[in-house]
């Protein structure tokens, strides 16, 4: 299986399970999630490892990867998935919204070095 149909696979599948979990899960009933908060939820699910390399974060510190120095060995794959996700949202003709998500999503970064 090629690299991008496996990411696709996988996206579709944490975002169906996204779905399931607030939908099914209970969350919805117990209304711990208002529409945006939902929005946001799969938002999250779909770019959780956009533009993933196939490496991990441990990998990209040691080889000193440009994604490791520009985050200063800080969860380089996930603040790199948010940034350049937040980027292409950013973008006149990507934008669903006249919410800029640039900022909220900024917001959801972690500070954790391994993933």
């Amino acid at each position: 299986m090629s690299g991008s149909v496996c990411c696709s696979l996988h996206v579709a599948s944490v975002v169906q399970m996204m779905h399931m979990i607030m939908h099914h899960g209970g969350l919805l009933r117990r209304r711990v999630f208002d529409e945006l908060m939902m929005l946001a939820c799969y938002i999250a699910a779909a770019i959780h490892d956009y533009e993933h390399g196939g490496v991990n974060n441990d990998f990209l510190i040691q080889t000193r990867d440009r994604l490791a120095v520009t985050y200063n060995d800080i969860s380089p794959l996930e603040n790199h998935h948010l940034a350049a996700a937040a980027r292409l949202m950013s973008e006149p003709k990507y934008r669903f919204t006249d919410v800029g998500l640039a900022r909220p999503l900024a917001g959801l970064s972690c500070n954790h070095r391994h993933h």
